[in-house]
């Protein structure tokens, strides 16, 4: 890595390298900087959002890509002498390229800023040549070859679907089809769609009458493959764990999307092959739930509302209104990160208070639907669903469960089991209160063998990222604070987690590369 010398002193506004270099201008006032060592001296200084520009250069910042990346002769000499007065620059580029990440060495020219993220990137490129011995082994075909695979979106999703083919075929004969619809009230209502009941039956116990104890969305596309495949059937299964599968492969590719914008590239794409190829998820994404599709619904969210500044059109913020209904209707639950992220967009300026009204209106439009047909059946106001106060009452009783209708049917039900829950909560709030803390560690730490470790990573990385004011790191804090409080004061399941468990690998795998990167810097110190 070239080193650019820059003279003067630490609180001038203007940067001036030496003659060598006179043409690079560093201005801290309008937060110009140029690629180079200066970058990474610079990187922990957390300056927020920097804009990156190349002065004094009469090329286009496409050609200069082209001229410095790819080598081509016929681009060489649009600038002969990009590798004498350019190689500050070039060896980044160069090194970019080298890990077949030819997107970020563009970023200039797509986006037209330039992040702490990407300098952070930069660190983590040099230390992962430095882990392969660069150059000696970059030099090696096979070396770039396995570079380049780990970092690709297309290898990234093709290993993670086929990851969780090979583990479902592997427990199929042990389960049976069987296994896997058991206690299942979503392919219960599915099953009853298709067989001309209508939206009902969650419980096999339950009458065959209109029922809101689950969202719709998921039911409706189990509903399609029971349509395809025959309810409850070998054949439907397989398309049903090939669909989850294939949410889980796309949630992958956002997340290493995600995970180099916020945190640097070392973090996106440990994140992402843990989350495609770590035996726990890919058990936990077979099962015939929403969890899948609600992972990915979530952080797709996520992704977009990272794009939604003041400049960004109205209809992108309608567009995320949308994805916030389609989101409640999968997992309802998910409807309290929606809103903490339109509050706190809101108290960033009044600029946004109409963008976020718009927002909201058009998930409320999403909702509309269900909710109309959900007071015809009950001739209540449901927006979603209606099992809170069942729920609640599972996690908070000492009598006898049970999921028999009584004669007044479901609402009825569901109002007695909340009465029922809320005595208990009255009579008993020291053991409420217990409960609730012993539902905060399991929900953290089951299973185990697995989770313990992990979540206190995790939370590590969370408090870290905050600590060094990484940008954009507050909107994927929410998910981890805020969707599970739900299931402190219900009860948890791991399946429950799994929507905001790619937050989660984000965060451990960003205290993760901090620490690799403080013992390395410990380690050169040292020498």
């Amino acid at each position: 890595m070239a080193f650019v010398a820059c003279e003067g002193h630490a609180r001038s506004l203007v940067y001036l390298p030496r003659i060598g270099h006179a043409w690079i201008k560093l201005d801290f006032a309008k937060r110009i900087f140029i690629a180079g060592d200066v970058l990474l001296q610079n990187c922990d200084q957390c300056l927020g959002l920097l804009r990156a520009e190349i002065d004094a250069l009469k090329v286009a910042h496409l050609d200069l890509v082209f001229a410095l990346l790819l080598k081509r002769a016929k681009d060489q000499k649009k600038i002969p002498d990009a590798y004498t007065n350019l190689h500050a620059i070039g060896i980044v580029l160069s090194i970019r390229i080298g890990l077949n990440q030819f997107d970020i060495g563009l970023i200039w020219r797509r986006h037209n800023l330039f992040s702490v993220a990407v300098f952070q990137e930069i660190r983590e490129v040099r230390l992962v040549i430095s882990l392969l011995k660069f150059p000696a082994m970059a030099k090696s075909r096979i070396a770039r070859v396995v570079i380049g695979f780990v970092c690709s979106p297309w290898a990234l999703s093709i290993i993670a679907v086929a990851a969780r083919l090979v583990v479902f075929w592997e427990i199929l004969p042990m389960q049976t089809a069987n296994g896997f619809y058991r206690y299942n009230e979503q392919a219960r209502i599915a099953w009853a769609l298709v067989s001309g009941y209508g939206f009902s039956s969650p419980w096999v116990e339950t009458p065959l009458v209109a029922t809101a104890q689950q969202p719709p969305l998921y039911p409706w596309l189990l509903a399609g493959i029971f349509k395809i495949g025959g309810a409850y059937t070998h054949t439907s299964l397989w398309i049903a764990v090939c669909l989850n599968a294939g949410f889980a492969g796309l949630t992958a590719v956002v997340m290493l999307r995600l995970g180099k914008q916020i945190f640097g590239l070392a973090v996106g794409v440990l994140a992402a092959w843990v989350w495609s190829v770590w035996l726990y998820e890919l058990a936990v994404s077979l099962r015939v739930w929403e969890s899948s599709l609600s992972a990915l619904l979530l952080i797709v969210s996520l992704w977009l509302w990272l794009r939604l500044d003041a400049a960004a059109p109205k209809i992108h913020w309608a567009a995320f209104g949308i994805l916030a209904g389609a989101a409640a209707l999968a997992n309802t639950s998910l409807l309290s990160v929606f809103a903490c992220w339109w509050f706190w967009r809101c108290s960033q300026g009044r600029v946004f208070v109409r963008r976020v009204f718009i927002s909201i209106l058009f998930c409320i439009i999403t909702l509309v639907p269900w909710t109309v047909r959900n007071y015809t059946q009950f001739h209540r106001f449901i927006p979603v669903r209606d099992n809170f106060g069942y729920e609640l009452w599972v996690g908070n009783h000492d009598s006898p469960a049970a999921r028999e209708y009584g004669p007044d049917g479901e609402i009825s039900f569901m109002e007695s089991r909340r009465d029922m829950a809320m005595e208990f909560i009255r009579t008993n709030p020291g053991k409420f209160l217990r409960r609730c803390v012993y539902r905060f560690f399991q929900f953290w730490t089951d299973p185990k063998k697995d989770w313990l470790s992990l979540s206190l990573v995790a939370w590590l990385g969370l408090m870290l990222a905050i600590r060094k004011k990484v940008a954009n790191v507050i909107p994927l804090t929410i998910p981890v604070w805020v969707f599970p409080i739900v299931y402190y004061i219900t009860h948890p399941s791991p399946s429950y987690r799994h929507p905001i468990e790619p937050m989660i690998l984000m965060f451990a795998a960003f205290a993760l590369v901090n620490t690799v990167n403080w013992g390395l810097r410990r380690k050169a110190s040292a020498v």
